[in-house]
């Protein structure tokens, strides 16, 4: 995986076979929350009428992962229910103004994800925050546990492409901040 384009584009990698489980799509990441073990989570929301491109993707990210469940994983039988990450934000939550003509997609990150900023450099977690437009490269798979079934969705890498909204709080705060070489004093501005 390598992110060498950090230029927002509506476009998702594919390629002409229909088996690709696994997908790079730019969006921008809500509420993320970094965990006491590293992990982050958030939510992906995907507009019908402008993100048909991503959407389609997924859900034939999805499909190729069913379909391998099915021949691997649950027995050459489709089970009687299954768990899907991508929701249709008008059947599941019409009364939130927030999911109203969207799908939508929680996500985890775990820490052994790589994460790079737009110049590919690494990011530490915590650097993300809500509104940011990401890359991200995800694979799709089936999983089989005792209680259900379903298909999820592997994060390997993020690539934050932009900040959303104003200026960070951190950067404002260390843009003040002077230090001078020869005697390593401080001075705040």
């Amino acid at each position: 995986m390598i992110f060498n384009n950090p230029t927002m584009t509506t476009a998702v990698n594919t390629t002409a076979n229909a088996n690709v489980r696994e997908i790079t799509l730019t969006t921008k990441i809500l509420n993320p929350k970094t965990k006491e073990d590293g992990t982050i989570t958030g939510l992906l929301l995907f507009n019908k009428a402008t993100d048909y491109h991503q959407i389609a993707a997924l859900q034939n990210a999805i499909e190729s992962a069913k379909n391998y469940g099915l021949e691997h994983k649950w027995g050459k039988e489709m089970p009687a229910k299954l768990f899907y990450p991508l929701h249709d934000g008008d059947v599941d939550k019409p009364e939130s103004d927030l999911f109203r003509g969207r799908y939508y997609m929680n996500i985890r990150i775990k820490p052994d994800a790589v994460m790079v900023d737009s110049a590919a450099c690494p990011l530490q977690p915590r650097a993300l925050e809500k509104g940011d437009i990401i890359k991200i490269t995800m694979e799709a798979f089936a999983y089989a546990t005792r209680v259900c079934n379903g298909v999820a969705f592997a994060v390997e890498g993020v690539q934050l492409v932009s900040h959303g909204g104003a200026p960070r709080r951190r950067e404002v705060a260390l843009s003040l901040i002077h230090i001078s070489e020869p005697t390593r004093h401080l001075r705040i501005s």
